[in-house]
């Protein structure tokens, strides 16, 4: 075989649902690979959104997503997707091209030092400069990208290592899945001491929950303790709109009030004031990975390190012995509160022209609660979505993330479809967001691919534009406008359905229209005209 074969042959090994790729001349040789291995080759129009459709596999499966691009241009326009996966521990492969190695450091085409610039957005990233070895370097990738912490990996491909010959056999297993490693059993105990004598309880489940297969465990948990909880990031859709002891506007007053914060690997990141909203005196327990991510800018007392679905058995299992407090006067205030904010959500003006963004998002609610995989693709559009809309399960929504990087949308939709085609994914899309990778539609439609896009277009950066008008006026806002664009009308030029939305009245009906072609196999792109007024803050810009 040639390197190309031998790489095909080891993602067969490791159950690659897909490869992702631009095409291109230093890698092409893989995909023939592919092809006799029956692992479908899913080509992008942007290596950005090849490496986020992988991170999508990623985040949808919890096994690692891959992608392949060609060297220079193809590796420096993947680098945002590297971090975006690395801010949310996505484990993604990623393979890339180089030039030959007899002429490394003599300008080859598209020939740079790839791997000085993905060092620091990978977990790992290494050049194969042996033909025999590809195989065994493709297993580490895979391996390197599912210890603990997950997160994305790199592998630098030299033109003359990928298409030699080979005769060493490929690898018979390959690592899709962390290390089940357990906590500290005495640490397990005294974080049910501590919550066992708990008055203000709370519980925040994150990310980790979704990497560790741990969702079961986390809800057996909260319902045996009955312990207030929310949810945060990838850990959204954990608890359901149903789910009677979950929380979801409420989170940081209930943080300066709690006496003990059971934090299931959320990262004190800006999302918590880098852990100043969590009460000085709170006792903290904290779910890490790692024993670096325990008390990362928030001091913890009891740290639990290790696989976060292992931990959460241990957990539970220590806890079915034990009796917990009734907490119904701490609910009844976290409840006053939650009804208080959203009563003040809800307090908005009408829309004066088109549709207002409150409006909207109940149009989508129905879809998200009964099952409809949601991704949000936005700034203000999608942090107010987040407020009301309550998916049913981890895997029915997906986000920007904490990187807040715009353009997901497209390529999520991508993974979605390759992963749970018998779903049609519903995307929310911010009009300036679309534009990052409103490309990938074409991806979509060459590929018989569905997905219903709403694209809440108020022809402006609004996240931006709203506190640069309130700091400098309208006559000193700039960068901030855009035009309304007919999204619908380039849909369509791209082999999608196109529905224009100029008031109310006809969203639904546009919806449903959506919703047909995309059961079809055909995109389709519902372009809102919003009113700019009724989608101005979200509460978390600048952080």
């Amino acid at each position: 075989m040639d390197g190309g074969h031998v790489i095909a042959e080891t993602l067969e090994t490791a159950g690659t649902d897909a490869v992702f790729t631009l095409c291109g001349g230093h890698v092409m040789n893989i995909y023939d690979g592919c092809i006799d291995r029956d692992i479908p080759v899913i080509d992008t129009r942007h290596e950005q959104a090849a490496v986020m459709a992988a991170d999508g596999v990623a985040r949808l499966t919890g096994n690692p997503g891959v992608a392949i691009v060609t060297a220079g241009p193809g590796v420096t326009n993947a680098v945002t997707g590297f971090e975006n996966a690395n801010r949310c521990d996505s484990p993604v492969v990623t393979m890339g091209g180089q030039g030959p190695l007899e002429n490394i450091d003599k300008g080859s085409l598209q020939e740079t030092d790839h791997l000085s610039f993905v060092k620091g957005v990978t977990r790992w990233s290494r050049r194969v400069h042996d033909t025999q070895r590809l195989g065994e370097y493709v297993e580490r990738a895979f391996r390197q990208a599912t210890k603990l912490p997950t997160g994305p990996t790199y592998l630098e491909l030299p033109w003359d290592v990928l298409f030699g010959d080979t005769a060493t056999k490929p690898p018979t297993s390959v690592r899709t899945r962390p290390v089940r490693s357990l906590a500290d059993p005495d640490a397990v105990q005294e974080a049910i001491d501590t919550l066992e004598s708990a008055e203000r309880p709370v519980l925040v489940a994150s990310g980790g929950v979704r990497w560790g297969k741990a969702v079961g465990a986390v809800r057996d948990f909260a319902k045996l303790t009955r312990i207030p909880s929310y949810q945060n990031g990838l850990g959204r859709g954990t608890f359901p709109s149903t789910f009677e002891s979950a929380f979801h506007l409420t989170r940081g007053s209930a943080f300066k009030r709690a006496d003990v914060v059971v934090n299931l690997t959320m990262p004190w990141d800006f999302r918590t004031g880098f852990g100043e909203k969590v009460a000085d005196d709170a006792t903290i327990i904290q779910v890490s990975e790692s024993a670096e991510r325990a008390g990362e800018n928030k001091a913890v007392d009891i740290p639990l390190v290790g696989h976060p679905g292992a931990i959460m058995e241990q957990l539970l299992q220590e806890a079915k012995s034990r009796e917990f407090p009734d907490w119904s006067e701490w609910y009844a205030t976290i409840e006053e509160k939650e009804a208080e904010k959203m009563a003040t959500y809800r307090d908005v003006p009408d829309a004066k022209d088109g549709v207002s963004a409150i409006t909207l998002i109940d149009h989508l609610a129905p879809f998200v609660e009964d099952g409809t995989p949601f991704i949000g693709d936005g700034g203000n559009i999608v942090a107010s979505a987040a407020k009301v809309l309550r998916p049913t399960e981890p895997e029915n929504w997906l986000d920007t993330g904490p990187f807040g990087c715009l353009g997901v949308g497209p390529p999520f939709a991508i993974a979605s479809n390759v992963v749970r085609p018998d779903k049609v994914p519903l995307v929310l899309e911010g009009d300036g967001s679309f534009g990052l990778n409103g490309m990938e539609i074409e991806t979509l439609a060459r590929h018989g691919m569905g997905a219903v896009f709403v694209v809440a277009n108020d022809a402006a950066w609004n996240q931006i534009r709203v506190p640069q008008l309130q700091y400098y006026g309208p006559d000193r806002a700039v960068a901030t406008g855009l035009d309304f664009t007919r999204y619908d009308a380039i849909a369509e030029g791209m082999g999608a359905k196109g529905v224009l939305v100029r008031e109310e009245g006809a969203l639904e009906g546009a919806l449903e229209e959506a919703f047909k072609a995309a059961g079809d196999g055909v995109p389709a792109v519902v372009n809102v005209e919003l009113d700019p007024e009724t989608n101005a803050g979200t509460g978390g810009y600048p952080a």
